[in-house]
């Protein structure tokens, strides 16, 4: 039996006001598993009109930096405090559907390095929904296959 050495991060706690979640970090070498818990199995609705769609909280990718000026030349660095900028923010596709945790697909894994945030598509789910993200470097992660972003296990 393998045992897990890897902490919990927190990324949705019952604590949690905003539906953009703080943002993580995908080194390379590393692999992120991120489980969902309390996803409702629709999202809920603000008019009739409305398609009924799952509760979800979709995976960005976010590209950050904060531009310094030292000795007349620039630099991009990129970093993640209060001072970093979001220059660019997109969800993570693949063949063309969003990468997203739900009631039905609760758990992910992320091998793409990179900096990442989830974005839920219903306020309500803010203090029902928790998510936490554990990393591992490619000898720890407990099983042996090719991993893709968003690839089910």
């Amino acid at each position: 039996m393998a045992v897990v050495k890897a902490i919990p991060s927190i990324i949705y706690d019952e604590h949690s006001k905003e539906v953009e979640s703080k943002l993580f970090v995908v080194d390379p070498g590393m692999i992120a598993q991120v489980i969902g818990f309390g996803f409702a199995c629709t999202r809920n609705k603000v008019d009739e009109g409305e398609r009924t769609v799952p509760q979800m909280a979709k995976l960005q990718q976010v590209v950050l930096f904060e531009e310094t000026v030292s000795n007349r030349t620039k630099q991009c660095v990129n970093i993640i405090d209060k001072k970093a900028k979001i220059v660019a923010s997109d969800d993570v596709m693949i063949c063309g559907e969003c990468v997203t945790l739900t009631a039905r697909n609760n758990i992910l894994l992320i091998n793409v390095p990179g900096v990442y945030r989830f974005v839920l598509n219903d306020i309500t789910a803010l203090g029902n929904v928790q998510v936490f993200l554990k990393s591992y470097s490619l000898g720890e992660f407990p099983w042996d296959s090719k991993l893709f972003i968003g690839e089910r296990i």
